[in-house]
């Protein structure tokens, strides 16, 4: 004689068996959200540090750079108009020379994005934001390339030629009043301008980055 299958309870423990590794994967899934949570908050601060690491250097930058442009405007209109001493010519070659650049702390950005994990930022406008900040970067470190390479081609060599660089003084007396002059502290001085407004630009980058990142860890 046939044993009759008890069909309800065979329904029953596969309801049991069904319930039990939904309620284990919800519950393996809860941990890695959890887990998540607690990387996106440890990268976050790390992004934060790194953010008010760069609000500071960038204030120094500009600081610098707004210095050297005061300096050089005070006698702008004398370069252009042929009329400038050799005294305050001499005050302005050293300002050429002198250089300022920025470049962001990229740690916590390229160790995201090495491994892929970029997406552990939950917020996508918040991604976007910190995309969008080391992006900016590249624009302006083209701006500072350009002032390079013109520092480099032509007032290194210029001032080479007609400057005693122990004593700092013009050996050529015909230099403040020349073309050339004219010429080369005006495009110096438009460049490293430019630059000031990339410099300015970028720190308010920061500073909305940085409340952005604010307001995800409060």
């Amino acid at each position: 004689m046939k044993q009759k299958i008890n069909w309800s309870n065979h329904f029953i423990e596969l309801i049991v068996v069904v319930i039990g590794i939904s309620i284990a994967f919800m519950l393996d899934n809860w941990n890695q959200e959890k887990e998540n949570q607690k990387l996106e908050q440890k990268y976050l601060n790390s992004f934060k540090n790194d953010i008010l690491s760069d609000a500071s250097r960038l204030d120094s930058t500009i600081i610098g750079v707004e210095n050297k442009l005061t300096i050089i405007s005070k006698y702008i209109n004398e370069v252009q108009n042929g009329k400038v001493s050799i005294e305050k010519a001499e005050v302005i070659i050293p300002h050429l020379l002198a250089t300022y650049g920025f470049s962001p702390k990229q740690t916590t950005f390229q160790s995201l994005t090495n491994n892929g994990a970029l997406n552990l930022v939950s917020d996508y406008k918040l991604k976007e934001e910190i995309v969008s900040y080391y992006y900016y970067y590249e624009e302006l470190k083209i701006k500072e390339q350009v002032l390079y390479d013109y520092l480099l081609a032509f007032v290194l060599p210029y001032v080479y030629k007609n400057v005693d660089f122990l004593s700092g003084e013009i050996v050529n007396k015909a230099v403040p009043n020349s073309f050339e002059f004219k010429n080369i502290v005006t495009s110096y001085f438009i460049l490293e301008r430019q630059n000031q407004e990339v410099y300015k630009e970028y720190k308010l980058e920061n500073s909305e980055l940085l409340k952005s990142i604010n307001q995800k860890l409060d």
